[in-house]
């Protein structure tokens, strides 16, 4: 076939992009078929009567370039790149579950690992935390991605010998956000607290009770 236009990239969501375009104008032949390529590799191939297709299966976040190749039963000739496109993020994927340590009856050390699968520009981490079998969560801290992924909780809720459930939310920039699963700490003994005095009862000179 004569020259074939690049494509035309439209409906970019985060896993997918429709592509489109037009028959060479001089074809030389009967267009058998297109071949399409995703980043100069080859992603599928459609009937020679079609003029679009959907590309699935595509990350969050990440640069691509299309070309579009008519065939004939003689040869094919392929497009120029299109415009090189970016899809929009999306909540992060498989965050690691951190790492919890008490070291002192009022504290919990816990360190992380960035999302897997950012899928974005990250924003933000929020570690929160829960009393295990309870649904109540309250928030522990905020921290920014370039901060060292270690975090000190000594808030004075926390209590001894206590198991607690900690998780990590992490952010994307206008892509959403992902938790990973909870993870369970005791914190360590403590001397008893709170005990109160004994009631004395005198019974005679020489007892009590």
């Amino acid at each position: 076939p004569g020259s074939v236009d690049p494509p035309v990239l439209s409906d970019i969501q985060p896993r997918s992009a429709s592509v489109s375009w037009s028959a060479p104008s001089q074809p030389n032949g009967i267009v058998t078929h297109y071949n399409i390529y995703q980043n100069h590799q080859l992603r599928a191939s459609v009937l020679g009567n079609s003029t679009s297709h959907t590309l699935s299966q595509l990350t969050p976040y990440q640069q691509y370039t299309i070309q579009v190749e008519a065939c004939t039963a003689v040869g094919c000739t392929l497009s120029s790149d299109s415009h090189t496109i970016r899809t929009p993020p999306a909540p992060p994927e498989d965050v690691p579950a951190p790492q919890l340590y008490s070291d002192t009856p009022t504290s919990v050390l816990l360190s992380w690992a960035p999302p897997h699968h950012a899928n974005g520009e990250l924003d933000s981490y929020t570690i929160e935390r829960r009393v295990s079998g309870t649904q109540k969560i309250s928030t522990v801290a905020s921290l920014q991605p370039n901060q060292t992924l270690t975090y000190l909780d000594n808030s004075a809720t926390l209590s001894p010998w206590t198991t607690y459930e900690y998780r990590v939310v992490a952010h994307t920039k206008l892509g959403g956000s992902n938790s990973s699963e909870w993870e369970e700490v005791t914190t360590r003994p403590s001397r008893p607290a709170g005990l109160q005095p004994p009631h004395v009862l005198v019974l005679g000179p020489d007892s009590v009770q």
